[in-house]
């Protein structure tokens, strides 16, 4: 099967939640699709769970992943998780949950991005996450 699959339209809305992170790095929590409320990062005395750093909360309430975060920015906040982001992205009838593994876990990412997302304060995970977003474009997108 073709490894490039993601036409310019998926490649904007890819690239509108990157800067969305950047922007609004307390706002990025790989470890939910969605989450809202108090305790976003707050899981244990205040800390966070990826590096014991402790996290801000985001003022709005609303912290998501990066497939989250593609639902969120398309109006589907209520049914975030793989199928629907990867719906919001145009792509539901042309790829499989596992072709975007590598952009929705962290699990997936390369040695060096999965550390600095795992040791790195706000910023840092924010800018692991957009990079990781950059090469899951550079290796997926359909040539021009």
């Amino acid at each position: 099967m073709d490894n490039r699959f993601l036409h310019s339209e998926a490649v904007e809305k890819l690239l509108q939640v990157k800067q969305h992170i950047l922007v609004e790095p307390n706002r990025l929590c790989m470890m939910d699709w969605v989450r809202k409320g108090r305790g976003l990062h707050d899981y244990k005395n205040g800390l966070s769970a990826y590096s014991g750093k402790v996290a801000l909360n985001p003022p709005c309430g609303t912290a998501a992943c990066i497939g989250g975060w593609v639902c969120i920015l398309n109006g589907s906040a209520e049914n975030a998780g793989p199928a629907k982001a990867i719906e919001c992205l145009g792509l539901s009838s042309l790829r499989h949950f596992d072709d975007f593994d590598d952009l929705f876990f962290t699990s997936h990412w390369g040695d060096d991005l999965k550390a600095q997302f795992e040791t790195g304060d706000l910023r840092q995970r924010a800018s692991a996450a957009a990079e990781q977003i950059d090469r899951f474009i550079e290796r997926h997108k359909i040539a021009a």
